[in-house]
């Protein structure tokens, strides 16, 4: 593997993990307003 082949796949890496925990920040924000509409 290259360097550019290598930084490529770190970013694609980064980018898959930030997804990931924007999702999951969505959904606690989504649960937590049901939460109170519940209320």
């Amino acid at each position: 593997m290259t360097l550019g082949q290598l930084l490529l796949l770190v970013l694609i890496v980064v980018v898959v993990w930030l997804g990931s925990r924007l999702k999951k920040q969505e959904q606690r924000l989504k649960e937590l307003e049901n939460k109170d509409e519940g209320e």
